[in-house]
């Protein structure tokens, strides 16, 4: 039995590794083709942070908490928000945290329809923040 240069060993065993570490994309799931499924795919989060402090925004629902963003101080942005930050039945809360700060904020139950924008304006005292949603 031959054996193989332990160069070649080594490459082969990489090769290997790697293309087991490749990234599986699975399909994305269908969306049925009944009327009454609201799509919130095209629903934005406009962020303001007024705050003296970088925050970090979270999207609660279900008891589950999903990280949508961090925003340095005096900063705004955009993010799209998915399905999958939303309840069963289309709603969510807001919550604020700002980092290396001891006062959050979490907003009423929002509940969103197709094409909304949601404006979440971090105020100077977390405790006085707003939202929006037209």
């Amino acid at each position: 039995m031959r054996h193989l240069p332990r160069s070649l060993a080594l490459i082969m065993s990489a090769t290997a590794a790697i293309a087991g570490c490749a990234a599986h994309h699975p399909a994305p799931p269908s969306v049925p083709a009944d009327s009454s499924v609201v799509s919130l795919e095209s629903t934005v989060l406009e962020i303001e942070n007024h705050n003296w402090s970088d925050i970090v925004v979270f999207a609660l629902h279900d008891g589950r908490s999903s990280r949508l963003a961090q925003v340095t101080a005096g900063r705004s942005i955009s993010v799209p928000l998915l399905p999958q930050h939303f309840s069963a039945m289309g709603t969510f809360k807001l919550a604020v945290h700002p980092i290396g700060g001891t006062s959050d904020f979490t907003s009423e139950a929002l509940s969103l329809r197709t094409g909304n924008t949601v404006r979440l304006t971090v105020e100077s005292k977390v405790g006085h923040s707003s939202v929006a949603v037209w």
